[in-house]
């Protein structure tokens, strides 16, 4: 397990976002985000800047929008700033990993099994046991108790970014859905909930819950997300890109097979999609998380070889 896991795990932060605040606000429990005040976010609004990773692609004369998003975040990131609202109201469609806001998400999310196998075996007393003292940390209540241990485990490493002031509540596929939802424009998803989740977890639930509660356990890990957070808000592509080397998440042949699985092998998916939208005439939005955007098999450099022309507009575009 990895923190890099946890922060593309879309579908689940997509559940969490809308109940966030109700969360335990005891002393000991990490901050609580906020819905900010009329003038909080009259501050943020006059603020925004642009932030994560963005370009247009274009091809036969037609164009579509690729953001790189962050599942974490903090409060001002919420808002967009000028390129993302230009795509924003240019976009015919918004296209997410998964759509938060949409029914069969929430649904999915709560089932008790998967739908492509059995319930996993219930863990050892001494996992069980290490989960339960990780879930009153973070004060959850009954928040996840819907979820497999294993998802329950990936879920608290995300929640775990509170302590930085990084919340699932201010992640960016919330704030995207929503305005697509409230101006009643189309929001689709790439993947499954079912999909998400066995590519996040794999098919040893035990291993992925127990290395996720090693991470949790390990307060140093926390500087990888850090890291990650703060190149995405700066649409830093080149310690984006160079992740693989300063991540110390994928020294083993295990952990590169993960990588591969949760990553790349989803990028050939997501960038098919792309292209069978862009085929019928479609101008998009499409927002995945940002490490699906860097690198040699990225989706900027698999859509150039697919002949597409991309133009950055992130942070620092002309």
């Amino acid at each position: 397990m990895t923190r890099w896991r946890s922060a593309l795990l879309a579908g689940v932060l997509a559940l969490l976002a809308p109940v966030l605040p109700v969360l335990g606000k005891a002393p000991a429990c990490p901050p609580v985000a906020q819905a900010p005040d009329a003038a909080t976010l009259a501050r943020w609004q006059a603020q925004a800047r642009d932030r994560g990773l963005l370009w247009r692609y274009e091809k036969d004369g037609r164009s579509g929008w690729l953001f790189g998003t962050l599942h974490v975040g903090r409060g001002p990131w919420s808002v967009p700033g000028p390129a993302l609202s230009q795509a924003l109201e240019q976009a015919d469609r918004l296209v997410l990993e998964i759509d938060p806001l949409a029914d069969d998400t929430q649904s999915a999310l709560r089932a008790p099994t998967p739908a492509s196998g059995p319930a996993p075996a219930a863990p050892p007393k001494a996992l069980a046991a290490r989960l339960r003292r990780q879930l009153e940390r973070a004060c959850v209540g009954t928040l996840l108790d819907g979820l497999t241990p294993s998802m329950q485990a990936v879920t608290l490493l995300a929640l775990s970014a509170r302590g930085a002031g990084l919340d699932p509540a201010w992640g960016q596929e919330p704030m995207l859905s929503q305005r697509f939802h409230q101006a009643r424009r189309p929001v689709e998803s790439i993947e499954t909930v079912d999909q998400q989740v066995q590519a996040l977890v794999g098919s040893d639930e035990l291993d992925t819950l127990r290395q996720a509660l090693d991470e949790l356990e390990n307060p140093a890990s926390m500087a990888v997300v850090n890291r990650l957070a703060e190149a995405w808000a700066a649409g830093d592509l080149a310690t984006l890109s160079a992740y693989p080397r300063w991540c110390r998440c994928l020294d083993t042949a295990q952990q590169r097979a993960e990588f591969d699985r949760v990553v790349l092998q989803r990028n050939a998916r997501m960038a098919a999609h792309i292209e069978r939208l862009h085929a019928a005439g479609s101008r998009p939005l499409v927002a995945v998380g940002a490490l699906h955007l860097v690198g040699e098999d990225g989706l900027p450099q698999r859509l150039q070889r697919a002949g597409f022309r991309l133009t950055w507009l992130g942070p620092g575009a002309p």
